[in-house]
């Protein structure tokens, strides 16, 4: 599916397979890479919350 916008232009949407692929991939970096967090309320919270945080980094493993 696209929408048009002249002179060539068109925004083409992600078929629902891609978007469980997306989402699939985001969750995965989530728990191998990570996220750096520096905010320490913030990284007490999410530790609380059962995901890895590593202090020293601030990075912040969500497990699926």
């Amino acid at each position: 599916m696209a929408h048009y916008f002249g002179k060539g232009r068109h925004l083409e949407y992600l078929s629902r397979e891609e978007i469980r692929q997306w989402h699939h991939q985001s969750l995965n970096l989530l728990e191998t890479v990570g996220v750096q967090i520096r905010y320490e309320p913030a990284l007490k919270l999410l530790r609380e919350a059962g995901c890895e945080v590593d202090k020293g980094a601030g990075i912040v493993r969500v497990p699926q």
